[in-house]
């Protein structure tokens, strides 16, 4: 690789060497986890694997349907009469998750 090519993955590269977990964009553009260490070609982009987040939603949950919200006041404010419970629960995802057109 060439000098612009490490400038380019510096920062992903150092975080690699603490530790990190590497992803490489593929040609289908969707994110694949590089197992056996990325090969750091300039031509490919690479990232660190995104952290999972967790929140707390709240679902009213309809005879047809489910619907979240952030919060119960929410959940209350846009609840129509064929409700038939709020429910707080806990969602833990990747940012892009889904995003792809995937099932990752």
């Amino acid at each position: 690789m060439n000098r612009e090519g490490i400038k380019k993955h510096r920062v992903v590269f150092d975080a690699w060497l603490d530790g990190a977990e590497v992803e490489y964009q593929g040609s289908d553009g969707r994110w694949h986890l590089s197992h056996a260490g990325p090969n750091w070609c300039s031509t490919i982009e690479y990232r660190v694997k995104p952290e999972p987040e967790t929140r707390e939603v709240w679902a009213n949950v309809f005879p047809e349907c489910e619907i979240t919200y952030h919060s119960k006041f929410t959940a209350d404010a846009c609840a129509g009469e064929s409700r038939v419970a709020c429910v707080k629960t806990t969602i833990t995802f990747t940012p892009g998750e889904g995003l792809d057109g995937g099932d990752s």
